[in-house]
């Protein structure tokens, strides 16, 4: 029978509209993910990345009245009622066994990235609302974490670490890797916009949507 708008999740842009049917006939999914599950071949019969079918696992997962826009500022960004924003970095390999290591180009172009956007910030409000508590700068990864670098971060956010622990680990492999420049761009912030831009960065693993 012919289905109504309300059966649909819709998203939206300037030039076209989705929309993804919603299976009433197996009920409300529970999770996201198992949304993502039933609607895998949709996505992909339709033309969808990975990176969209991350867009629509963010989408589900936001409250009424925030906004998120796809390929904007980042791959995905989310912007809170309350005034917060989380930039997002889909980076999915095929393989499932893929790990993200200290040397992964994914990680530390996305922290170019990051730092690049805060460089555009001229004024120390502008600065201090993109380092300001409730962002979150987010890494989503099917890539197997083993990474010197992130394992600094968490302890820095499990409070285990301060600092000048974190800006010492990076003098200490600086000029010896081939990501340099971006080290280079985390020592040249100031004490205090160090701990607050790492303090934002988290990594959250997911499967891979359309695997």
């Amino acid at each position: 029978m012919p289905k109504s708008r309300d059966d649909f999740i819709v998203y939206t842009n300037e030039e076209k509209e989705y929309l993804i049917l919603k299976n009433t006939e197996m009920g409300q999914p529970a999770t996201v993910d198992e949304f993502i599950s039933r609607h895998k071949a949709d996505l992909q019969q339709a033309g969808f990345d990975d990176q969209f079918a991350s867009f629509v696992y963010f989408l589900l997962s936001i409250d009424g009245g925030d906004e998120i826009v796809y390929e904007d500022e980042d791959d995905i960004v989310v912007h809170l009622a309350n005034g917060c924003k989380w930039l997002i970095q889909v980076k999915h390999s095929v393989d499932m066994d893929t790990r993200m290591t200290d040397a992964d180009s994914d990680f530390w172009n996305t922290i170019d990235n990051w730092l690049s956007l805060y460089s555009y910030c001229n004024t120390d409000d502008d600065k201090n609302s993109f380092l300001k508590l409730g962002n979150r700068f987010i890494i989503y990864t099917n890539k197997v974490v083993a990474h010197a670098f992130i394992a600094k971060i968490l302890e820095l956010r499990n409070g285990d670490i301060d600092g000048p622990d974190v800006r010492s680990f990076l003098q200490a492999i600086d000029h010896s890797v081939s990501y340099h420049s971006v080290v280079q761009r985390l020592l040249a912030l100031k004490k205090i916009e160090l701990q607050k831009f790492l303090l934002k960065i988290e990594i959250i693993n997911s499967s891979d949507p359309l695997s």
